[in-house]
């Protein structure tokens, strides 16, 4: 999932600078060559805008799992010593 996702950011980042070079140089300068390369790098953003909406809904319903997993190797091991415990030692000290 994240592999897509960040290979279709890549992809979306590299149109965009193209789209930024192609449409830097001046109006009278665009050849019919650029105009028909800037209409297929809009074409492709706008896929790509769709794919980030599609993928949008995914991301949340995984949100949870991700920020779980974030927590225990931020935390290191003594957080997940800590959430795998269980409060049965808590009677002992009587």
């Amino acid at each position: 999932f994240f592999e897509v996702k960040n290979s279709l950011l890549l992809s979306y980042l590299i149109d965009l600078a193209n789209l930024l070079r192609l449409t830097s140089t001046p109006k009278t300068t665009i050849s019919p060559d650029n105009e028909n390369k800037i209409k297929s790098t809009l074409i492709r953003l706008g896929e790509m805008k769709v794919a980030f909406e599609k993928i949008r809904p995914m991301e949340k319903k995984l949100q949870y799992q991700i920020d779980k997993l974030l927590s225990y190797t931020s935390g290191g091991s003594s957080s997940f010593a800590t959430a795998v415990t269980t409060p049965d030692d808590e009677g002992e000290d009587d």
